[in-house]
């Protein structure tokens, strides 16, 4: 978790998944699915 925040913390992206924290969380789920 650190480190995704860490590479987002940058680029805009970045801070508009901070911003959208829940509905990326939903997203990235998808991307990163936990197993």
């Amino acid at each position: 978790m650190i480190r995704k925040r860490k590479v987002g913390s940058t680029t805009a992206k970045g801070l508009h998944r901070r911003i959208q924290g829940r509905k990326v969380k939903a997203k990235s789920s998808q991307r990163h699915p936990r197993v």
